[in-house]
């Protein structure tokens, strides 16, 4: 969970932030590649009537 919340500051700080993950794909000739591939990040946050920051913690798909 520590790893997740360092993720949404990072993406707080920067709108640009995209984390990497590899994972494996098989090509047209039947290669195994590792690729590097972007992952999304979902805001645990939104904004309020007059700024106010609203903050929804989830583990998996549920809210804590």
């Amino acid at each position: 969970m520590v790893a997740k919340i360092d993720e949404k500051n990072q993406l707080a700080a920067n709108k640009d932030y995209n984390p990497a993950q590899c994972k494996w794909v098989i090509d047209e000739h039947g290669n195994q590649l590792k690729v590097s591939v972007t992952k999304q990040v979902k805001r645990w946050w939104t904004t309020g009537v007059g700024g106010k920051i609203n903050l929804v913690v989830h583990y998996g798909n549920k809210p804590v």
